[in-house]
């Protein structure tokens, strides 16, 4: 049986507007100024950048990402989904497909598929206030998915919208599917749209 793993943030809704003012709102505090936030952050992650400003600002990385974590509760409504994301994923779903999310993105996930009532289309939800995972490029949330779904590697795909995503599946050993990034990454699948996704596994 097939089974999609999905990224959220970039992915399944448009939320780096909210992640930027989140991100902009912490480094204004410490008077630090920065540009092409989010081209950096989608290139890498809010952690990492966090981890650049931590040593450029000689502030513990914790208390910055605390700090963001905060901010970006505030901005958390800040969102909206990615044109025909929910028609697919429902497509999926009557399929019989198995779909999961796997993210970086905070549990307020949760929160977000409950309130446009989608919450039951997803077997499990895993976001980043899980500790027992490494995060991305490490595939151990990946593989723990696989191993207690006893999913088909072969016929197990991770979609995601960064070079972190594609590395991440390629660590697990499973398929990737890059959604609206770089064309020059090397994933198995690239689309513009879900509706491609929905033509791919007719």
């Amino acid at each position: 049986m097939k089974s999609f793993i999905f990224d959220v943030d970039g992915t399944l809704i448009d939320s780096y507007d909210g992640i930027t003012e989140s991100v902009i709102n912490v480094l204004n505090k410490y008077n630090y100024k920065m540009e092409n936030i989010r081209e950096y952050i989608l290139n890498t992650s809010v952690l990492d950048l966090f981890v650049l400003v931590s040593n450029k600002i000689n502030v513990s990385l914790n208390i910055l990402f605390n700090e963001y974590k905060i901010e970006r509760e505030k901005t958390s409504n800040n969102y909206k989904f990615m044109d025909n994301v929910i028609e697919c994923i429902s497509y999926l779903y009557k399929k019989g497909y198995n779909i999961f999310i796997y993210t970086h993105k905070s549990k307020a996930i949760n929160k977000i598929l409950i309130d446009n009532k989608i919450d039951y289309l997803f077997k499990d939800v895993i976001s980043s206030d899980s500790e027992m995972f490494k995060r991305k490029p490490d595939p151990t949330c990946l593989n723990y998915l696989i191993d207690k779904y006893n999913l088909d590697k072969e016929d197990t795909y991770y979609v995601g919208d960064r070079k972190i995503d594609v590395e991440c599946a390629n660590n697990a050993n499973i398929k990737s599917i890059l959604y609206r990034n770089n064309k020059n990454i090397k994933s198995d699948y690239y689309i513009e749209d879900f509706k491609e996704l929905i033509n791919i596994f007719k």
